[in-house]
Order: C-alpha cells, then sequence, then structure tokens
C-alpha cells in the first residue's frame, strides 16, 4: 500500500545520499516492485502470531490500526480490531481513489494481516455497540486509531454551495464513480486532497477542472507524484493566489504577493 500512495520523495528520498551523487533512489518503484512480487508469487511474509502475552484492542481499521496489528501479532499478542464500518481499510478505502489504489491490492493485504490471526470486528462502533470500558475490561491493553474522516472548509464560503474535498471523495469512492459530474469544478487547495479530487473529477468526465492554490509552484504541498499526474488528466493549475470573497458559484482570488485578483465561476466548487 505505501509503495502506491506514500509520498516517498517528500519522506525517506529526501533523506537519500544518493541525492549528493545525482538523483535519489526512486524508493517508492523499489517497494512496488517488491510487494508486487510477493503477491504475485505468493510469498508467505507475515506469519501467524504465537498470542501468548494476552489480548489487544484496537479501535479503527485504517491504515495505523492494521499496521499497529501487524506489529503486535509478531510480537505475540492477541489482537482484535474494531471497525464502525461494513468494511476495514479506512481512508484507504473509502477516500483514496482506486486508480492510485485498486481496491484488490488493499483487500490482498487484509486478507495477509488476518491470516497472521488478527481479528477483525466491522460494524463495531465504540460508544454504541460496545463500550471502552468493556474494551479495557477485556484486554491488556487498548489501542485507539480513529484517525480523521471530515475535512475542514474556509468560513468565506460557510452560506455557499460547496462541498468539502475529502466528503466528495467518499462520496465518489462509494459510488463506484456513479455520481452526478459538473461540466466545470473549481478546487480551492494544492495538497494531495486537492489533486485527488481534481485527478478522480476528470477520470468520471468533467471537461473543465482548475485547482486554486496560494502557495507558488516551487512550493506546492502535492507530492510530485500526485501533480504530474492530474497534471496529465488535463488540470488546470493556478498558483498564488487566495480566495477573498465569494458570490453564488464565482470565486474572486487576490494574489499573495503581487497586486492583482481573479475572479473564477464554476459549476461546482
Amino acid at each position: 500500500v505505501c509503495a502506491r500512495v506514500c509520498p516517498t520523495e517528500k519522506l525517506c528520498q529526501s533523506g537519500c545520499t544518493r541525492a549528493g551523487v545525482d538523483a535519489p533512489i526512486d524508493i517508492g518503484r523499489l517497494q512496488r516492485f517488491v510487494t508486487d512480487f510477493e503477491q504475485q508469487t505468493g510469498m508467505e511474509i507475515y506469519q501467524p502470531g504465537t498470542k501468548t502475552l494476552g489480548k489487544v484492542a484496537i479501535i479503527g481499521a485504517g491504515p495505523a490500526g492494521l499496521q499497529a496489528s501487524v506489529t503486535l501479532t509478531n510480537q505475540g499478542y492477541d489482537v482484535t480490531i474494531y471497525e464502525k464500518e461494513a468494511q476495514p481499510g479506512g481512508w484507504l478505502r473509502n477516500g483514496i481513489p482506486q486508480f492510485r489504489l485498486p481496491q484488490s491490492v488493499l483487500d490482498a493485504e487484509i486478507a495477509r494481516i488476518e491470516k497472521m490471526g488478527v481479528t477483525i470486528k466491522c460494524n463495531n462502533e465504540v460508544g454504541k455497540t460496545l463500550t471502552l470500558q468493556q474494551l479495557k475490561a477485556e484486554n491488556r491493553a487498548v489501542l485507539v486509531t480513529v484517525g480523521l474522516s471530515s475535512g475542514s472548509g474556509l468560513s468565506l464560503f460557510e452560506h455557499s454551495d460547496v462541498e468539502i474535498a475529502v466528503d466528495f471523495l467518499q462520496r465518489a469512492r462509494q459510488a463506484q464513480g456513479d455520481i452526478s459530474i459538473p461540466q466545470s469544478a473549481l478546487i480551492i487547495g494544492g495538497g494531495d486532497v486537492a489533486m485527488d479530487v481534481a485527478s478522480t473529477l476528470k477520470v468520471l468526465g468533467c471537461q473543465a477542472v482548475t485547482c486554486v492554490a496560494r502557495e507558488e509552484l516551487d512550493e506546492f504541498p502535492a507530492s510530485e507524484k500526485e501533480f504530474a499526474s492530474a497534471r496529465e488528466l488535463g488540470v488546470s493549475i493556478i498558483d498564488g493566489f487566495t480566495p477573498v470573497a465569494v458570490e453564488g458559484n464565482k470565486v474572486t482570488f487576490k494574489h499573495v504577493r503581487l497586486s492583482g485578483e481573479l475572479t473564477m465561476a464554476a459549476d461546482k466548487i
């Protein structure tokens, strides 16, 4: 999973000593080759745990909870994950577009974790179907890895017909792309989530998708892979502008350094 979605160029590759010679090693592609080879050849990397050190409960079956279950199982704990959704995976399943992370890859990874002996109980929301006190009483430890499934907006758009980015990604993923797509869309932001939204819209048939971000191109928060992918799909990028006013489907932007304004309209913001 990390080989497909992790921004390796910003994390591990930034510390690669090879960069002092010519260019850092493309660690993401190396990881991708190894993990694909593992799956294609049926290698058994994960081994069943001994379950001799007692029970541990994990709340949340997202990436943190799944990885924690592997580590704890390897150490000898009997791990059960409690997930409120119908399927495990968290944002990996409910937010990241399938063209970046195919569901088959995630399903195979989760199947390997379960084969280790990890129990995953879905449709179990702590506070409703069971309590934290129950889990504490039945386990040596309880690890909370619930993540953050809600997005944030801008006060400027509080009374406007806009959709929060993570809400759109979840809606598109859950509907398998079978949603109404506007002819034009305006995205505020330049991070990885913004690129995911933009790319998803283009893949689903939106004719004109524009991302406007306050950062200039050399400071863009999106990973190089996400940025390049969005550009290849035909997403327009406008850098160095921040929103200052909104009226209906029109947004006015002001340049962060220069004395210039830009007004844009779109079917969807």
